[in-house]
């Protein structure tokens, strides 16, 4: 149990053990016990609680001749009892003493009847015959307790001598105050009935906050003297009268025993009760029945018999795990059937050690782990520690017998979860503020030297508002804007695995954008506005660039400069979209791409192949087959096979008469077959401009 805990966590937690013995279910109970009830049919029989000494004297002679092992009484004679026949024969016999009309021996006689119709002495007669009798007290004002050196006045030596622990060890420096439960007042049984019983035990039950019964004190301080309870006592009859023996020290009990078998309590001597399950899990036998000789004797030989009552009216039902009306005979059963069994509940060692320990060693992982993880992993991680600690916590209870802590762990991994999404959240929002914050004010322009600067303000407004607007709804981020071109990223500063493809699909939608409005602005007389685009794939430098006191966040780098060159190369093959082997590689079958050339561009060595974007794969029909002839011219004319290259795109021009880059290789071809190149030509174009 954790060290502090405020009342609305403690009675969570209550309630989440209820629920462990709930989905448990119940146990079978040993087969050494049974109960007499004293229920509702007895009541109409025999008349109201309490009973008369008469009465009880019945049911007592008739469960001795059953012969049990020992019988426990939850019940208690604290008063004593007289009839009226006792009353006159003591008036009788007081009157014929004063006046001096008997004699001596009349005297006695009329002493032996007195003492004849004494039901408290009948009583315990019955009480002190046959099996052994333990009888139930309790303890007044029971809570922490200065130990007192005197003897309290209230108990009698045969009190002390029959209900106390037979051995009590104290360890380290005696203390006037120990950790021990304590009382402050006593209701015992009258002297004759005390006296004539085998022992006694007191019954006190100490709820939990919520009402509940779920702890048993198994000791009690008053005056000097450490008690035991009533089922612990009735046990130790049942086994031949073993010692019972306590340990306290100033940190609390230390341990408890019955005999050699060691019981698991907590500081202030607690016992956890293991419920079996609702009311009715022992052999309960109605007192009217068993007075009424209806039960057979075989019922309670040599067995341990708990007397109590469980009638509506007598109020002495309780609230456990598995009911709101338990009867409390039933909760002293259970703790008899715990030891006797040693069926314990336990919390783990170290107690609550453990449970700091697992505190914190969740929350070590949980804050080194989750913030490096992206919010659906957050959220996974953080429902399968959930559900797995929950699981592991049942499991302890169930097969092991182990209580831990639930409630403070469960809330800790769902705050943490919970608190870094958040976290995770703000923080992205405030990137992207920043980001877009930052980004809005990159613009630069020089579109046309033939328009005035109004117009040239309205087109530039109306063209690059919506292609920002299309870079950004895919994820891709503005760096600057050059005249009507724009230079954008994609996969910084916010990663994306599948930046080429965002990419692409940017350039197809912002074409598809500009042919509508081209479209309009012609018919408003504004000139039509055509652009090309240039993709290249590759690692850059990405930051902040510039000086302590100006800076723009930008791109740098051969693979910047490269996709710079491609979207120029848009004016010489006549395209709008030319992306680089590297872009193309990217892909993965998504785009419809038709090779180009391979080109060395300015300020670059090495040749780099470049294609057309056309549009999303699968191409129609008739693009099909029209590229598929196209590469072929292609392919024969790098072989410089003229002829079958010639004959490849004439095909492939009658399919698009109008394309642009057809007409380009049969120039090219008439120009080789005319002056063939040198042996060195590779079949690559040089570009000598930007």
């Amino acid at each position: 149990m954790s060290l502090w805990r405020p009342q609305i966590t403690e009675f969570i937690e209550l309630k989440l053990v209820d629920l462990k013995f709930v989905f448990r279910g119940p146990i079978p109970a040993g087969q050494d016990l049974a109960i007499v009830a004293i229920d509702d049919d007895s009541l109409k029989s025999y008349g109201r609680w309490p009973w008369s000494r008469e009465v009880f004297s019945q049911l007592m002679k008739r469960l001795k001749e059953a012969q049990p092992k020992v019988i426990g009484l939850d019940i208690i004679f604290a008063d004593k009892s007289e009839t009226a026949m006792t009353a006159v024969v003591q008036r009788l016999r007081e009157k014929i003493s004063q006046r001096g009309l008997g004699s001596r021996e009349m005297l006695a006689l009329l002493r032996e009847e007195e003492k004849a119709a004494d039901a408290d002495r009948r009583l315990a007669e019955v009480i002190g015959q046959g099996a052994p009798t333990i009888l139930g007290f309790y303890f007044k004002k029971v809570g922490a307790k200065v130990i007192s050196a005197e003897p309290p006045r209230a108990l009698e030596p045969t009190v002390i001598q029959v209900s106390t622990y037979n051995i009590v060890r104290r360890l380290g420096q005696k203390a006037k105050q120990l950790p021990i439960i304590g009382a402050e007042g006593v209701e015992v049984n009258v002297p004759v009935i005390t006296t004539a019983a085998a022992g006694g035990g007191y019954f006190n039950m100490i709820p939990d906050p919520d009402g509940a019964v779920r702890w048993y004190p198994m000791a009690i301080a008053y005056g000097p003297y450490v008690f035991a309870p009533l089922s612990l006592v009735t046990l130790q009859h049942y086994l031949d009268n073993k010692p019972l023996m306590i340990t306290v020290s100033h940190l609390g009990v230390k341990e408890v025993r019955l005999g050699r078998d060691l019981f698991p309590v907590v500081r202030y001597g607690r016992l956890f009760i293991n419920y079996l399950g609702p009311p009715g899990d022992f052999p309960t036998y109605s007192a009217k029945s068993v007075m009424e000789g209806k039960v057979p004797a075989k019922a309670f030989k040599d067995k341990i018999v708990l007397v109590g009552a469980t009638a509506v009216g007598v109020y002495d039902r309780r609230v456990t795990p598995f009911s709101g009306v338990f009867p409390g005979i039933e909760i002293q059963a259970t703790i008899v059937d715990n030891v006797l069994h040693r069926n314990f509940l336990r919390l783990p060692p170290y107690s609550p050690l453990p449970e700091l320990l697992l505190i914190l060693v969740l929350g070590i992982f949980l804050g080194l782990v989750l913030p490096r993880v992206s919010a659906i992993w957050v959220f996974l991680i953080g429902l399968f520690l959930l559900m797995g600690y929950v699981a592991f916590n049942y499991a302890s209870f169930r097969y092991l017998r182990v209580n831990l802590d639930l409630f403070y762990p469960m809330l800790q991994i769902i705050l943490v979860t919970a608190g870094i999404n958040i976290q995770s959240f703000l923080a992205e929002e405030k990137a992207r503020a920043s980001l877009k914050k930052a980004f809005q004010s990159y613009v630069f322009t020089t579109l046309s030297e033939t328009l005035a600067p109004e117009e040239l303000a309205g087109i530039l407004h109306d063209f690059l508002n919506p292609m920002s607007k299309i870079v950004v709804k895919h994820g891709g981020t503005i760096d600057k804007f050059m005249g009507d071109a724009i230079m954008a990223l994609f996969g910084a500063p916010l990663h994306y695995p599948d930046h080429a493809p965002r990419a692409c699909e940017t350039a197809l939608e912002m074409i598809e954008t500009l042919r509508s409005l081209d479209q309009e602005w012609v018919g408003q007389g504004r000139p039509a506005i055509k652009i090309g685009v240039g993709i290249n794939t590759g690692i850059v430098a990405v930051g902040n660039m510039g000086s302590d006191t100006l800076f723009d966040y930008t791109a740098i780098g051969d693979n910047v400069n490269l996709a710079s060159r491609l979207e120029g190369l848009n004016k010489y093959y006549g395209s709008e979209i030319i992306v680089s082997a590297f872009t193309a590689a990217a892909l993965n079958q998504e785009f419809i791409l038709r090779e180009l050339d391979l080109v060395r561009v300015k300020g670059k060595k090495q040749p780099v192949a470049i294609f057309e974007l056309l549009g999303t794969a699968p191409p129609d029909p008739d693009l099909a087959q029209f590229l598929q002839l196209y590469h072929q011219g292609l392919s024969m004319f790098r072989q410089r096979q003229w002829e079958e290259s010639h004959d490849s795109f004439s095909a492939a021009l009658r399919l698009r008469p109008e394309d642009h880059h057809c007409h380009r290789y049969l120039s090219l071809i008439q120009q080789f077959q005319e002056e063939p190149p040198s042996p060195e030509w590779q079949g690559l174009s040089v570009m000598r401009d930007k």
